[in-house]
């Protein structure tokens, strides 16, 4: 007695699921933003290259959500209000089906480096459903430039009015 299966569209649906797995993940790979994958379970499952050049970071280092946190924010009240914000805006964007809101936080690097982050979150869709893709932008050099703008601002301001006063005041 024999029996036969025909497995091939089995075959063809997980050759498919293989090919857009590859396919995502060239896509986050070539991405000039620092991006991570992390799961249900709050484990980290996958880094692209620019977040590991970025952060220093591997999956060795940070293989959780829990040692993420912990390396990312090393300050405990600095690292409760970042949990606290991260998590009212989840529900936040879950209640009203809306898009996670970025929030900007300062993240510590493996070699001690802090930059700033514009932090963003969304969950994916169908054949990747309870899988999270949480984008990180730099903007370190755009705050120091705003920083320097303001101080450039302050000190010509200074300057002015102390001029203006010598104009005044033969």
């Amino acid at each position: 007695i024999g029996v036969n299966w025909d497995i091939t569209e089995s075959k063809q649906i997980l050759l498919a699921l293989a090919a857009s797995e590859a396919k995502a993940r060239m896509i986050i790979d070539a991405s000039p933003v620092p991006m991570a994958l992390n799961d249900e379970a709050q484990g980290i499952t996958y880094l692209n290259p620019v977040f590991i050049k970025t952060f220093g970071y591997s999956l060795e280092d940070i293989p959780s959500l829990a040692d993420w946190w912990l390396k990312a924010y090393p300050d405990p009240d600095y690292r409760q209000w970042v949990a606290q914000t991260w998590l009212e805006g989840l529900e936040r964007a879950r209640r009203s089906e809306a898009a996670f809101a970025p929030i900007e936080v300062k993240v510590h690097c493996k070699n001690g480096v802090v930059r700033t982050i514009m932090a963003g979150a969304t969950s994916l869709d169908s054949m990747f459903a309870g899988v999270h893709l949480v984008t990180l932008y730099d903007i370190t050099a755009l705050k120091q430039a705003q920083v320097a703008a303001e101080q450039a601002a302050r000190i010509k301001a200074e300057f002015l009015a102390h001029l203006s006063h010598e104009i005044r005041t033969p």
